[in-house]
C-alpha cells in the first residue's frame, strides 16, 4: 500500500477541455513495492515533479530515471510504467494532470513534445506549490486561474530544458537525437542511415560518437530498449508472445526469443513465469 497519497479531481466543463486545463493534482510518497502502470492510452497528460528521492520507469520502451527537482512528462498517447528507484529507496513527488485541445501544439511550441525528462527544474517548485495552495483554498473556483499558473510552470520547464540543451556538446546532441529516434522506432525495422540523416552526420560518424559516449553500439542500445519494453508487455496476460514480439520489432518469435534471452538471460516465457503471469 502507498504510505502517503492524496489527489484532487476537478469538475470540468466541455469548454475547459477545448483549451488547456488542469484535470487533477496530487501528491505521493510511493511505496517501493508498488509499480504504477498506464498500459494503454491515458485520459490526459501528466507532469510529475520529484521533491525527494527518485523514480525509474519506461515510456514506450525508453528507460527513464528521475531525481530531486526534475520533471517527468507522461504523454496521454503512450504506455508507461514507473516505480521507486532502488538506489533512493523512496520517491516523493507532486503530480499535475492536464489536458485540452491546445496541449499538443503547446508542447511542440515549447520544444517539450518529445522530451519526457527535464532535470534541474527547481525553479518550477514555487509555482507548483502556488498551484496546490490555490486549489486547497478555493477548490474548483481556482480552475481557470490555475491554467495560467500551469502555463507559467511550462515556461519555466522550457527554460530549464533550453539551458540544458545549450550546454550540450555536438556529440551530446547527436547522442540525444539518436536515443530519441531509436525509442520512437521500437516496432519498426531501423535503418541507421535514416537516423544518421536526421542527425546530419554520416552513419560511420554516428556509430563512432554513440559508441564512444555509451560504450555500446546504437543497435545494441536498441536491443536493450526493446527488451525493456518487452518486459513491460510480458506482464500483460492478454498479449501473446507473437504480439509482443511484433510490438518490439520482431515479427518472428524465434528472433524475438533470441534477442530477449541474450539481453535478459531468460526466455520470454521464463520471464513470464518468474513474474507470475499466465502465458497469453
Amino acid at each position: 500500500m502507498l504510505r502517503h497519497r492524496h489527489f484532487r479531481p476537478f469538475t470540468l466543463l466541455p469548454e475547459d477541455r477545448a483549451c488547456f486545463t488542469v484535470v487533477t493534482i496530487g501528491y505521493e510518497i510511493m511505496d517501493p513495492a508498488v509499480i504504477g502502470w498506464r498500459r494503454e492510452r491515458w485520459h490526459c497528460w501528466q507532469l510529475m515533479y520529484t521533491i525527494a528521492g527518485g523514480g525509474v520507469g519506461d515510456i514506450a520502451g525508453t528507460p527513464m530515471r528521475c531525481a530531486a527537482n526534475s520533471v517527468w512528462f507522461m504523454p496521454k498517447d503512450r504506455p508507461y510504467g514507473y516505480q521507486v528507484d532502488p538506489a533512493h529507496g523512496t520517491w516523493e513527488y507532486q503530480w499535475i494532470e492536464f489536458d485540452g485541445a491546445m496541449v499538443a501544439s503547446l508542447m511542440r511550441m515549447l520544444g517539450l513534445a518529445e522530451r519526457s525528462h527535464v532535470p534541474g527544474c527547481g525553479a518550477a517548485e514555487p509555482l507548483i506549490r502556488q498551484l496546490v495552495t490555490m486549489f486547497a483554498e478555493r477548490g474548483d473556483a481556482a480552475l481557470h486561474e490555475a491554467g495560467g499558473v500551469l502555463m507559467q510552470i511550462m515556461a519555466v520547464i522550457e527554460a530549464c530544458a533550453r539551458r540544458g540543451d545549450e550546454g550540450r556538446s555536438p556529440a551530446a546532441r547527436i547522442d540525444a537525437l539518436v536515443k530519441r529516434a531509436l525509442a520512437d522506432r521500437l516496432g519498426e525495422d531501423v535503418d541507421l542511415a535514416g537516423v544518421a540523416e536526421l542527425a546530419g552526420v554520416s552513419p560511420h560518424h554516428l556509430v563512432r560518437v554513440f559508441t564512444k559516449l555509451n560504450g555500446t553500439s546504437p543497435m545494441s542500445y536498441l536491443a536493450h530498449l526493446r527488451a525493456n519494453r518487452a518486459k513491460i508487455l510480458l506482464q500483460r496476460p492478454e498479449l501473446n508472445i507473437t504480439e509482443i514480439g511484433r510490438a518490439v520489432g520482431y515479427p518472428r518469435v524465434p528472433h524475438f526469443s533470441r534477442m530477449f534471452s541474450r539481453e535478459t538471460g531468460m526466455s520470454p516465457r521464463a520471464f513470464r513465469r518468474a513474474m507470475g503471469v499466465a502465458d497469453g
